[in-house]
């Protein structure tokens, strides 16, 4: 957690520097200290930060700027970390509205997206809204990421969770395996092959 109260610090002694009219930096240092302060839990203070960073960039930047949509996107996160899933899918559906419009319908910056609205309906039990939702991402990043890219290996483990929670044991496992290979070489595998063992065991 030291690292995050230094960062805090440089960002709140960085904003107090500002000159008043630099709203591109007065919107990035709001946002930093937004996105630390969920990381340290402090949900209330992320919101009212990133509100702040938000109001600047609507009032300087156009409507359809990847960096509101950015925005919105962590905005999005925190409702989730709250349980907030009403709110975070408002959050999240106005970021992937700006997204598609700046990258089109096949891009990672969609995906990325289009995984966290697959997050939200997964905790609320929605699994086949979830599944629609991580499969359309995983198209995505199965055409524009390497083979080998974490956040392909994030998708195949989602797909399989639901796959999972929905009874189709024979797909989940499948896409369990090929996570299992993307991170072999990272810290999440010990996840993935608890998912794996859990799979087999109904397959026996």
């Amino acid at each position: 957690m030291g690292k995050y109260n230094a960062a805090e610090t440089y960002y709140r002694r960085g904003l107090s520097n500002l000159s008043s009219n630099d709203n591109q930096n007065i919107s990035l240092y709001y946002y930093e200290l937004g996105r630390l302060a969920k990381i340290k839990g402090k949900y209330e203070s992320s919101l009212q930060l990133l509100f702040q960073s938000l109001d600047i960039d609507i009032k300087s930047s156009k409507s359809n700027d990847p960096n509101i949509a950015n925005t919105y996107n962590t905005i999005g996160n925190v409702y989730q970390a709250q349980s907030d899933y009403k709110q975070a899918l408002e959050f999240y559906d106005k970021a992937l509205i700006i997204l598609r419009r700046a990258y089109g319908e096949s891009d990672p910056h969609v995906a990325m997206c289009l995984n966290n609205i697959g997050a939200v309906y997964q905790k609320q039990g929605k699994h086949k809204e979830a599944l629609g939702y991580y499969q359309d991402a995983l198209v995505i990043r199965e055409k524009h990421l390497p083979c080998n890219d974490p956040e392909l290996g994030a998708s195949h483990n989602n797909v399989g969770i639901v796959y999972r929670c929905l009874g189709y044991t024979d797909e989940a496992l499948k896409h369990y395996k090929i996570a299992l290979e993307i991170y072999k070489a990272t810290l999440p595998v010990i996840q993935i092959k608890q998912s794996v063992q859990r799979v087999l065991s109904k397959l026996k």
